[in-house]
Parts: C-alpha cells; sequence; structure tokens
C-alpha cells in the first residue's frame, strides 16, 4: 500500500468517528462547474443564523482534502512527521476533548475520476445535496459525459427520505433525476418551471472617459411565490445567479429568512483567479479566469464578456491557453469556441499552448483575420505582443487550465 493510500485510510478512519460523534449537518455540493463559489456563497448565508459552522477551505475536496475538513486540519504533503503529529492531535482522548464542533458542515465533494463521489460519501452522507451542473471535464479519465453524470449524481440518489436534494433544472443532463431520488427536492434554473428562478438580470457599469467600470450584478430571485432583491457588488460573473439560487434553495431547508440572505451575501467576493476584476496597465480592466478551463466553463465567461459595454474606441482581448483533461475531445472543443469567438466580432484573441493552436484554427476557419486571432507558441510571447499592444479602456479576459499558469499573464499585465 503506498504511502498516499496510508493516509488517506486512517483519514477516512478518524473523520468518519467525528462526524458519528458530533453529527453535524452536512451539506455537499458537486458539480462540474461554480462547486467552489456556490459552497462560499451557501457558508455565508448559513451564518446569518448558524454561528458554528465550517466550510472545505481552498481546494480540499477529494478524498485527502475532505477528512481534514472534518477533522479542522491541514494537509502535510509527504512529511511522515507531521502527519503523525497530525493524527496524534486527532486521537480519540483529544476527539472527546473538542467543544463547540461546527453544527454544520458546507462541503465540496470532487469527482476527477470514476469512483470519487463514492469514495466520498462512504466517509460522510449528506442530509443536503447540491448538483451545480454536469459539464464536459475531466473527460481524460470519464471518457464522456455520461459518465460524469453518473459519477456526480451519485451524490444525490445517496440522500435519504428525510433530506434535500438540489439540482440546476436547465441542465438536460439532469432531465430525467427526479425518479432516481429518494429526498424532497428543489431545482434551480433560469426557467420559470423551475422552484426558484431568477428575474430581469442585469450588469450595472459604467463608463469613466475610456474606462469602464463594473458596479456589479443587480436581479431578483422568485421563490415560494416571493420576489427577493439581489445585489451582488463589484460581480461580473452571470453564472453566480446560479450559486444564488443554490444559496436561496439551502435557505428554504433551513427556514432563513430570504431577504436576510440576501442582505448577507452582498459582502460575496469572487474567489480568487474566478472572473476577478482587476485594473490593470494603461487603464485596463482585466478579468482574471485562470484557476481553470473547460468548455462550459469559458463560454460562460465569454458570455460575461458580451454584458461589458465598453467604450467604442477600445478592445476586448481574449486570452486563452489550453482547456486540458478533454482526452480525445480536446481538439473539437478548442475548434468550437475558436469558432463561437469568431462570431462575435468585437473580440480578438491571443492564444498561447499546444491545444490553442485549435482555437485560433477555429477562428480562421469562421473568417477572423490573422490580425484579430493570434498564436504564440510560448506565452512569453504572447505577454510581451499584449503589453505592445493594448490601450488605455481595452478588457482583457486571461483564462486557461491550472496547469497552463496563466496567472502569469495577469501579474504581468497588472499596474
Amino acid at each position: 500500500m503506498s504511502f498516499r493510500k496510508i493516509i488517506q485510510f486512517i483519514l477516512k478512519k478518524k473523520a468518519k468517528k467525528v462526524v458519528r460523534r458530533f453529527n453535524p449537518l452536512v451539506i455537499g455540493i458537486t458539480g462540474s462547474v461554480g462547486k467552489s463559489s456556490t459552497k462560499e456563497m451557501i457558508a455565508l448565508a448559513l451564518s446569518s443564523k448558524f454561528s458554528r459552522l465550517r466550510q472545505s477551505p481552498s481546494n480540499y475536496n477529494n478524498e485527502v482534502g475532505l477528512p481534514l475538513t472534518i477533522l479542522n486540519e491541514k494537509g502535510q504533503e509527504n512529511n511522515l512527521g507531521k502527519w503523525l503529529s497530525l493524527f496524534w492531535r486527532t486521537r480519540g482522548r483529544a476527539l472527546r476533548q473538542m467543544k463547540e464542533y461546527p453544527e454544520i458542515l458546507v462541503l465540496e465533494m470532487a469527482a476527477d475520476h470514476p469512483g470519487d463521489i463514492s469514495y466520498l460519501l462512504s466517509i460522510v452522507k449528506p442530509k443536503i445535496g447540491i448538483l451545480t451542473a454536469i459539464a464536459p471535464c475531466h473527460l481524460e479519465y470519464f471518457k464522456n459525459i455520461e459518465n460524469v453524470k453518473r459519477e456526480k449524481i451519485k451524490l444525490l440518489t445517496s440522500i435519504s427520505e428525510d433530506g434535500w436534494a438540489i439540482f440546476n433544472s436547465d441542465d438536460p443532463n439532469l432531465s430525467d433525476i427526479k425518479q432516481k431520488i429518494k429526498a424532497k427536492i428543489i431545482t434551480f434554473g433560469f426557467n420559470p418551471s423551475s422552484d426558484i428562478y431568477p428575474l430581469e438580470i442585469q450588469l450595472d457599469q459604467e463608463l469613466k472617459g475610456k474606462r469602464i467600470h463594473i458596479l456589479g450584478l443587480r436581479f431578483k430571485i422568485k421563490c415560494q411565490g416571493n420576489v427577493i432583491p439581489v445585489f451582488l457588488p463589484k460581480v461580473l460573473s452571470g453564472s453566480l445567479v446560479n450559486s444564488v439560487l443554490a444559496t436561496m434553495a439551502v435557505g428554504v431547508t433551513q427556514e432563513i429568512n430570504l431577504l436576510k440572505i440576501a442582505e448577507k451575501i452582498r459582502q460575496y467576493k469572487p474567489l480568487s483567479q474566478r472572473m476577478n476584476l482587476i485594473y490593470g496597465k494603461n487603464g485596463t480592466l482585466i478579468i482574471d479566469d485562470t484557476y481553470n478551463s473547460s468548455p462550459y466553463s469559458l463560454k460562460s465567461a465569454l458570455s460575461d464578456l458580451d454584458q461589458i459595454k465598453n467604450h467604442p474606441q477600445t478592445q476586448k482581448w481574449v486570452v486563452l491557453s489550453d482547456m486540458l483533461e478533454l482526452g480525445v475531445e480536446g481538439k473539437k472543443y478548442h475548434l468550437e469556441i475558436g469558432q463561437e469567438i469568431a462570431r462575435k466580432k468585437d473580440c480578438r484573441l491571443v492564444a498561447t499552448g499546444d491545444l490553442s493552436l485549435y482555437f485560433v484554427k477555429g477562428a480562421r476557419e469562421e473568417g477572423t483575420s490573422k490580425e484579430r486571432a493570434l498564436y504564440f507558441k510560448e506565452k512569453q510571447q504572447a505577454i510581451e505582443y499584449l503589453l505592445k499592444n493594448i490601450k488605455e479602456g481595452d478588457v482583457i479576459l486571461v483564462k486557461g487550465s491550472r496547469a497552463t499558469k496563466m496567472e502569469e499573464v495577469v501579474e504581468k499585465l497588472k499596474k
């Protein structure tokens, strides 16, 4: 048995013991996109009623991170001495001495490989489960989207009759899921047939000279016959509307006043490298979405870019690197998104990375000129080109999978 497997085995055993002893309300969140933002927003909303709660920190969402969250501990990499110290701190006697363990655990549950959700459910079974969406991610391991769906829905189908299953009813991949669920159901989505849905979504923005300033996202939510106004300051991402809808659904399960939730989530701040708004060199607006990339999340980011009404003498730039772990479908998805960017007409594309060549090929197939769809093999070349060509008021979306480290581009474009 490998060192990592031994660590996993011990962590699982200890985490299960803690859950049995303290019996917190467990909320599990999975999906191909939006898990972390939804988790943070739910925790923020629940803090309006509950003082003792804990959410998964950072990306603690796998077979090591989830039990560490339950134990309120941090990972120790491959340091045996530190792991032994952690295990000593969480021995039986120490657990019995724990005071004020959280009433609620808000746990992010990731699935990069088949079997991941099953393993996490063997550690803890949530009373409330949220499925954000099913989308093409990690196809290198899942092979097709049907296998992604099969793994992710295990969270909702595991919940007992007295629990709650919350999911995005806009997602066609989830159209047949209701009959598989034993729990009470709340649906959310943009379609008015959902239990909770938004109205009158608008992006508040203003021009000062050539520079665009994003004030925030404003909309209303229809839920249980009530209409609740929501404002998220300095937020651009329309995908966060779904996070708010899921958060309101959790509020319903806990009988929290939804107006209080709307007031509380005004404090929400986008997570690092997830549609962050940064004012950079030459009075530019940088949209830093460099945490990760997939076809679904990139299309969402492009849709958000469409909503920005920049000055007519300025340009929008789409600066991309590879979407990884898409297996044999990788080239196809890059070509399709390149074609979509070309159809927007008002964007200039700069791409770097092996697969990103197909963004440019896709754009040129749709008639985009070489000057407006540029490929650079090296990231530094792309940076140098941008620094020479961006102008005051330009809007620059930067995105790529985690391994591409596109945050390096953002750093060079900042003041």
